[in-house]
Formats: C-alpha cells, structure tokens, sequence
C-alpha cells in the first residue's frame, strides 16, 4: 500500500481553497429566496442552540463561515429573551452589527428589540459580555461602513436587494478581538 505524504502548506491551500468555495456558494445561496427563507427561519431559530451549547464552535450549518455572536435581546412587546446568531465585524473595541435580514424589506425583530430596550447580552465564543447597544447614525454608518463590507461583502448586496437602508449598531466590547478583512 502505497501512502503519499502532504506537508502543512498542502492541508492549508486545500482547507483555504475548500473554504473560500463554500464561503462563496453559501453567500450566492444567501442571496436567492429559498436561501433567504432557510436562513432566516431554521437556521435562525437553530443557530443560537448550537452557537450557546459548543461555546461558539459550531451552527447550523456545521462550519462557522463568518465571526459570528449570539446576541440577546428583550422582547419589545413579549418582555421575553431573545436570542439570535449574528455575523459581526469588530475593530477599535467595538462589535458592529448589521440589520441586513437577509435582504428582506423589513427588518430584522432583534433591530426592533434593541432599540426598545438597547441593554443586550453578548456571547463571542466562550465569552460572554453586557453591554449597551448604540444605534449608529447615517454620518456615522458612512464611516464604518467600507469596513463592515469588506468583512461581511453580502451587507452591501443585502441593502441593494432589500430597498431600505439597513440600520447599524456597535456594541462596546472593550476586549473584543478584532476581526479580519475576508481576503479574496
């Protein structure tokens, strides 16, 4: 029996390669309205299961494509927790998150959520925060938001689709780790 043998750089263009496949169909997929309908009704009530149980290892779709938290909030009318799976960007001691929704017309119930009542729980992996959510102005969205696009390039295509300006809060982390720029 014949065995060849693969250095690391070898196992890490392939894992690049695969990965950078299935990040780029599973962003298309996003982007069609049965991907929509999936992601934003059972991957959104399963993600945060998965998400909380492995500490932030794993969601729905078994990989973790994009630095993701789950966030929750208190319902605006039900005064009930809620959670949900978020992708975030983080740089200078800040989370932001993005109401894209998929590209839908509405948005998302968390956005609602947060402005109600902006005191949220954060859990980024294996840590978890309390913090204060802040609803980013226009002027201030405009600065930001060239970096949360190029993190996250589906923010862009999802305000497109979706006819609405999607709304932007950052969430002060101190210790948060920033993520990095998706390369090509």
């Amino acid at each position: 029996m014949r065995t060849e043998s693969c250095d690391s750089s070898d196992v890490a263009l392939y894992h690049n390669r695969f990965v950078r496949s299935y990040v780029n169909l599973f962003m298309k997929f996003a982007l069609t309205r049965p991907g929509k309908s999936f992601l934003s009704n059972f991957n959104a009530r399963l993600d945060p299961i998965l998400y909380r149980l492995t500490r932030g290892r794993l969601n729905a779709s078994g990989v973790i494509l994009f630095p993701v938290l789950a966030l929750t909030t208190t319902g605006r009318k039900s005064g009930k927790k809620r959670a949900v799976q978020l992708a975030y960007v983080a740089f200078d001691g800040n989370a932001y998150l993005v109401g894209s929704n998929f590209g839908k017309d509405s948005h998302p119930a968390w956005v609602y959520n947060m402005e109600a009542d902006p005191r949220v729980s954060v859990q980024i992996g294996s840590h978890d925060y309390d913090v204060t959510a802040e609803k980013l102005t226009e002027s201030e969205k405009a600065i930001v938001w060239d970096r949360l696009v190029a993190e996250v390039p589906n923010f862009r295509l999802y305000e497109q689709s979706s006819g609405r300006t999607l709304r932007v809060f950052r969430l002060p982390i101190r210790n948060v780790e920033p993520t990095a720029v998706r390369g090509g």
